[in-house]
């Protein structure tokens, strides 16, 4: 059988003795580096999609991806981002219903592409939602066509785990 010193009558001496071992190195050759930078920062992924995608606003667009549910309506996800549809007029909001059917589809939208800067921060203390910079058709004259349906379950009936 092993035997092991026990602990904690070191620990007290050392305690007591007023033992301290820190260590501090300083090297004042060093200097910071400037994170905030722009020479030292790459594009971000929206921001290379954001240079691809400008030069299109306001131009009859056409772009395939798969439909989803997002924060400002339907949103369209391909290379990475995507483009929302939405309605920009109250009396559209039934035609955003229709986009339903298109969920979880391989969809081609045609439409005006539109862009929608990020808005100014506000210059109050007051806490707010504000929608992000983005992409978008409106609703009102976008054309969709599903290419292809979402894959079906081969599964019938309920789940049983084994």
């Amino acid at each position: 059988m092993r035997q092991t010193l026990p602990l904690l009558p070191i620990l007290c001496a050392l305690t007591l003795t007023g033992c301290s071992y820190s260590t501090s190195v300083v090297n004042e050759s060093i200097q910071p580096i400037d994170v905030t930078s722009s020479t030292q920062k790459e594009p971000s992924s929206f921001e290379i999609f954001k240079r691809e995608m400008m030069p299109q606003v306001g131009q009859k667009t056409t772009v395939v991806g798969v439909m989803k549910l997002g924060k400002l309506g339907s949103w369209v996800d391909f290379k990475g981002w995507g483009v929302y549809i939405k309605a920009t007029k109250d009396h559209d909001i039934a035609k955003m219903n229709e986009l339903d059917q298109f969920l979880d589809h391989t969809v081609e939208v045609t439409g005006t592409l539109q862009y929608s800067p990020e808005p100014p921060a506000p210059k109050t203390d007051v806490i707010e939602a504000r929608a992000p910079e983005h992409f978008y058709f409106d609703v009102a004259e976008a054309k969709v066509i599903s290419l292809k349906a979402p894959a079906r379950s081969k599964r019938k009936g309920q789940y049983r785990p084994r």
